[in-house]
């Protein structure tokens, strides 16, 4: 299996997108930085809106985006 790269960590961001501004958020300039280490990934992303009571929701969509891909653990 091929390795994960920042940009294929970015193309699942867009395949995302946020119910709230109907964006992705790659596209909103919300991504800050990628960490890859084998199979685990983290990522820091800055909203363009305050996140009081979708938090969670968001973080959960995001990460189900993510571990869609057979790579990430």
């Amino acid at each position: 299996m091929a390795n994960l790269t920042e940009n294929d960590v970015k193309q699942l961001l867009a395949g995302f997108t946020d119910p709230w501004s109907e964006s992705d958020p790659v596209s909103l300039g919300w991504v800050r930085g990628i960490g890859i280490d084998g199979d685990r990934v983290s990522v820091d992303l800055r909203a363009g809106y305050p996140l009081d009571g979708v938090r969670e929701s968001l973080a959960s969509g995001i990460a189900r985006a993510l571990e869609a891909d057979a790579r990430i653990a």
